[in-house]
């Protein structure tokens, strides 16, 4: 009969226990010269053939309670499923030197129970509470959290369950949990979000772990025969295990070692299956799925014994139609599954898996360590990555640079962000649009934009700063651009020859044009704006209100008498304004910013009424009479036939006397004053008209 083996591409090492695994080898030889011994905090990963391998080249293990040999000279690595936050705190006083191998994805979680547990959040937590990652992640809460084995366990405890009714929850699971369960666990908590005072539910089951067990999944339904493997104490591997296991099909866990009795096992299972009805020219599938702390030469050992011991299983059962299978493809499957290899141009899709001070690492689905430079991660220059991503993102990235021998590759998410940021600005240019961007550089002539992936030049006649091109200082003056953000216009894009050109200035013109367009489509007369002061004259200040300007005329900027604009306002400032009055045609408009709750002459008529003698102060003189103050901003005609009959006696300026109010006209805001009509108590002239000429002094 025919056969095949099916090995799924995310079988063995994931990220985090391959970065923990090479910052040992790396410990080991940098210190090969060096006084002190290596120690790793526990079994680096779950595999003890990898734990032997390292003991062999002098790593040794060590526990909390062995910190008393330590020395100052000797080199301790926190295990892959990291450590409780005292730990550390008990390293640096002896003062060892710490190589943190905690994986990222842990790390992420630690953080997110140290922050929650410190703002009395109730702490749930899923998963293995003897594992070595919930030791860690419970020695990183601030309060003590709750651990259960799955959903079940803490939705079937009703009394506990009740406990937690109108609380602050954050929900995690341990980085191998099964992602199944995780799923439908956390749909069940999130319709009962309502018990709870705040539900805040982390998806910390880690990227790796989601693909290796929907792989181990869907090689379950492909397969007859599945192997899962892995180290006996390792959780994830036991978590494929089960996947795989739910149909009872045959399937077998194994570290590798004991290879006679896989050979065993298999042929076995191969027997049974041939002695089925209708196998005869059937293709036989067996499948290969092996946890994240299995190394590849394991994988590559039980794949050879799995090869013959079908092989074998068949001929002894007497099949003889085809017993060549696949055997051609076997190495050519297994190399392109568990050694995937990338190429400089090749676009990839990572996975955030931690950030560093000049670097962000990635998981690419390979066996290199994927790094992104932080200058090719934004095209904001010396922006904090973290700000618009984080740990478990997908990212699109463009490879750059490959290193088999060492074993990293480096890539650029600005480049990936450039193919496509092309299309993006053609259609820009074909729309008319106008575009967000930040200025990365300033060079000769002009800026360099960051948009959407791609480096625009913007000359400097397009930056919207005004410049001379005799002046030896031009592109100093661009200088104030550099790191702000602005709009532009594209006006020509040619991916071809790299070239995409914008303009500042042209966003400027068009969103003005398209502001003055909005601003007259709805403005009438005694609308409120919001507008900034541009410059000021002495007869006035003239407002931006967006794209339109407006006027504030003196007479409008206070009720207080105003004898120039800079007394009230000056340019820059943000101010609330009033239209008065609108002329379309001429695209005119009056403005006021004197307070419409303020008029003193309103507060006039609520406290003062004819008949009343009030003090008054002389503000001005003319030769029909003088202005007087009766309240700030009011002032009454004492007109010259009503200061006295005495025709000697005359006012001066800032003379404080005694006056009548003897005419209110509220219509036009007019009062009329007499002194006469108090010392002689005699009626005022009705008939003197009340005439405001030119004000002297």
């Amino acid at each position: 009969m025919n056969y095949k083996i099916i090995v799924d591409k995310y079988a063995g090492f994931c990220f985090g226990v391959a970065r923990a695994v090479s910052l040992v080898e790396t410990a080991v030889m940098e210190n090969a010269d060096k006084p002190g011994k290596i120690y790793t905090f526990g079994d680096i990963i779950h595999n003890a053939r990898v734990v032997e391998d390292l003991r062999e080249k002098g790593v040794n293990t060590i526990e909390y309670e062995d910190f008393a040999k330590l020395t100052p000279a000797d080199t301790v690595i926190i295990r892959s499923h990291g450590v409780p936050a005292r730990i550390f705190s008990e390293l640096r006083e002896i003062g060892v030197k710490i190589v943190d191998g905690t994986c990222p994805f842990v790390k992420k979680i630690h953080n997110i129970v140290s922050e929650y547990s410190r703002n009395d959040y109730e702490i749930i937590i899923f998963g293995d509470e003897n594992h070595a990652e919930i030791i860690g992640i419970v020695g990183n809460c601030q309060n003590t959290p709750h651990i259960y084995a799955d959903f079940k366990d803490f939705l079937d405890k009703s009394d506990n369950f009740k406990y937690f009714f109108q609380k602050k929850l954050a929900f995690i699971a341990q980085t191998t949990y099964n992602i199944i369960d995780w799923e439908n666990g956390a749909a069940k908590i999130k319709a009962r979000s309502s018990d709870f005072s705040d539900l805040k539910i982390f998806d910390t089951v880690c990227d790796a772990t989601i693909k290796r067990q929907h792989g181990a999944k869907k090689l379950s339904e492909l397969s007859d025969i599945i192997i899962v493997v892995g180290d006996n104490s390792s959780s994830n591997t036991r978590k494929l295990f089960d996947i795989c296991n739910t149909d009872k099909k045959c399937a077998y866990i194994t570290d590798g070692k004991d290879l006679t009795d896989l050979r065993r096992r298999v042929g076995g299972a191969v027997s049974q299956k041939l002695r089925q009805p209708n196998t005869l020219g059937k293709t036989l599938t067996v499948g290969i799925t092996a946890g994240a702390s299995a190394p590849r030469k394991v994988i590559e050992e039980v794949y050879k014994t799995m090869d013959d011991s079908i092989k074998d299983a068949i001929l002894q059962d007497g099949v003889q139609d085809s017993t060549e299978g696949q055997e051609e493809s076997f190495e050519s499957m297994l190399n392109s599954n568990l050694n995937r290899r990338v190429h400089k141009g090749n676009r990839v899709v990572g996975v955030i898996t931690g950030f560093h001070n000049n670097e962000v690492t990635v998981d690419i689905g390979t066996k290199q360590t994927g790094f992104v430079p932080l200058e090719e991660f934004s095209e904001i220059p010396d922006e904090d990555p973290k700000q618009n991503a984080k740990v478990g993102e997908e990212v699109e990235l463009i490879v750059t640079q490959v290193n088999d021998a060492e074993g990293w590759v480096t890539l650029s998410k600005s480049k990936a962000d450039a193919r496509s940021g092309y299309d993006a600005l053609q259609k820009a240019f074909n729309n008319d649009e106008v575009l967000d961007a930040v200025i990365t550089e300033v060079v000769k002539g002009g800026v360099v934009a960051g948009v959407k992936g791609v480096r625009v030049f913007i000359p400097a006649s397009h930056s919207g700063i005004r410049t001379s091109r005799t002046d030896e200082n031009a592109d100093k003056a661009l200088d104030v651009l550099y790191k702000k953000p602005v709009k532009i216009k594209i006006i020509e894009v040619d991916e071809k020859r790299n070239k995409a050109v914008g303009s500042i200035r042209e966003a400027m013109n068009f969103e003005r044009t398209a502001a003055k367009d909005r601003f007259w489509s709805d403005a009438e007369v005694g609308k409120t704006y919001t507008g900034t002061i541009r410059s000021i004259t002495n007869y006035g200040a003239f407002v931006d209100l967006g794209g339109v300007d407006g006027m504030i005329h003196l007479s409008e900027l206070s009720w207080d008498k105003v004898t120039h604009p800079s007394q009230v306002v000056k340019v820059g400032d943000s101010v609330d304004v009033t239209i008065k009055a609108l002329d379309r045609e001429k695209n005119r408009i009056s403005l006021s910013y004197k307070d419409p709750n303020g008029d003193p002459f309103a507060s006039f008529l609520a406290n003062f009424e004819v008949g009343m003698d009030i003090p008054v102060k002389v503000a001005s003189t003319a030769a029909f009479g003088a202005f007087a103050e009766i309240i700030p901003g009011v002032d009454g005609l004492i007109h010259i036939s009503q200061i006295s009959s005495d025709k000697g006696v005359t006012l001066k300026k800032d003379d404080e006397v005694t006056a009548r109010i003897t005419e209110i006209d509220a219509d036009r805001k007019r009062i009329s004053l007499s002194i006469r009509a108090i010392s002689e108590d005699a009626p005022a002239d009705e008939n003197v008209p009340y005439v405001i000429p030119e004000e002297t002094e």
